[in-house]
């Protein structure tokens, strides 16, 4: 019994050292970004929305700045949407100015509308909130 102890406890060291070595080598490895996948499109199209370019202008004159998050929703395992938030950084804090969605397959742009959850394209909420 002392024996199949002294086993499973050298093999889990073991086995917790060959694992370290291997997260070690994937830190190491360059990351490159490939400007032809559709999650690089979507930002590429959130990014050069009118509406964010103002908002950056304004956060930059404050001394701020935007960055925005992706996340990626499915609709019946399939086809879906990129979801980006528009987020502003005013010291230690982040505030979400907006939720932007990009669909999948078409790259349609919408804005989720603060006050009751409806899609508006971009235009629309420019119009509805502008940027101070």
């Amino acid at each position: 019994m002392k024996n199949l102890v002294g086993v499973v406890i050298v093999l889990s060291l073991v086995g917790g050292m060959v694992s370290c070595g291997a997260e070690e080598q994937e830190e190491k490895a360059p990351v490159g970004v490939d400007q032809k996948t559709p999650e690089y499109k979507a930002y590429d199209l959130v990014q050069n929305l009118q509406i964010v370019k103002d908002l950056k202008a304004s956060a930059e004159a404050k001394n701020q700045t935007i960055s925005l998050q992706l996340s990626k929703d499915l609709l019946n395992g399939k086809n879906g949407y990129y979801w980006f938030q528009v987020v502003q950084h005013v010291g230690t804090a982040k505030l979400v100015k907006m939720n932007v969605k990009v669909r999948e397959n078409t790259f349609k742009v919408t804005i989720l509308d603060d006050d009751n959850g409806a899609d508006l394209s971009p235009e629309e909420y420019e119009a509805k909130y502008p940027v101070k």
